[in-house]
């Protein structure tokens, strides 16, 4: 799955099993980053019924390799450290329980632009936490760039049934949210 990932994102440096369940990755932009995390997520989600966590970081990063697995280094990193311990902390509250992503930065500099993007991660965890597995195997369908004929031929349903079911669930605005991230148009 990560090898999936990489091939379509193409990461500066390659997610990258870690130690235990843990992986890292360094991206050319947060967009990408996010739409990294949603990828993985989904994937996993569609493997095995377990939802996962990610700290996303905003800031360098230095890969440190030796005897064993690769390792990251720099305020990026620690970045990400944080972002992934305060996900933790948020979900621990009842009303924000839904919370899998978050995104910190080694500058105050990045405190308007971490905010926003904390925002929109919330509103598509939210989304991403009440979908159907139906809903978030479609969507990452949609994420990988296949279309929704090849989606209902995957499923052996029809397009229109598809279509219906992604609108339902969310998913076109959470492919929408992430268009607008990272400055495409439909």
């Amino acid at each position: 799955m990560l090898g999936e990932v990489n091939d379509l994102l193409m990461p500066l440096v390659p997610l990258e099993p870690t130690i235990g369940d843990e992986f890292q990755a360094s991206f050319d932009s947060i967009a990408t980053a996010v739409r990294a995390s949603l990828l993985i997520r989904l994937a996993l989600l569609d493997a095995a019924p377990v939802d996962s966590r990610y700290g996303l970081g905003i800031g360098p990063v230095e890969a440190l390799e030796g005897n064993r697995r690769m390792s990251q280094d720099g305020p990026g990193w620690w970045s990400a450290r944080e972002a992934i311990v305060s996900a933790k902390q948020i979900a621990e509250a009842q009303h924000t329980s839904f919370v899998r992503t978050y995104l910190c930065a080694h500058s105050s500099r990045w405190t308007g632009e971490a905010a926003a993007l904390n925002a929109h991660l919330h509103c598509r965890d939210a989304i991403v936490d009440r979908m159907r597995p139906v809903g978030r195997s479609r969507l990452y369908g949609l994420m990988l760039g296949l279309s929704q004929s090849e989606i209902a031929d995957r499923a052996g349903t029809t397009q229109g049934a598809v279509s219906q079911s992604l609108a339902r669930s969310g998913a076109f605005a959470i492919v929408a949210a992430q268009d607008q991230l990272e400055q495409r148009r439909p």
